[in-house]
């Protein structure tokens, strides 16, 4: 089942955060965004966090940023040359 973006990383965000039995605030201090703003990452509102956050986010967790996705899946789509 595919579900927007924004909601499969607020889910993830969320999950970990949970199972560090870590505050939104304290989550949000440490990353250097507000509280409102990591809730609304968390809910999969706005743009959610830039690489950059994702990479502080993975690191306070010693984890990497895949293994906060570990349901992601990237596809990329080539243009085909044209003649």
């Amino acid at each position: 089942m595919r579900i927007p973006l924004a909601e499969y990383v607020g889910n993830e965000i969320q999950r970990f955060r949970e199972s560090f039995f870590t505050t939104v605030e304290d989550m949000a201090t440490e990353v250097g965004v507000s509280p409102a703003m990591w809730s609304q990452w968390e809910r999969g509102r706005g743009r959610g966090p830039s690489l950059a956050q994702l990479d502080k986010i993975a690191d306070l967790w010693e984890v990497s940023v895949g293994e906060l996705f570990p349901e992601a899946r990237v596809y990329v789509h080539r243009k085909e040359p044209t003649a």
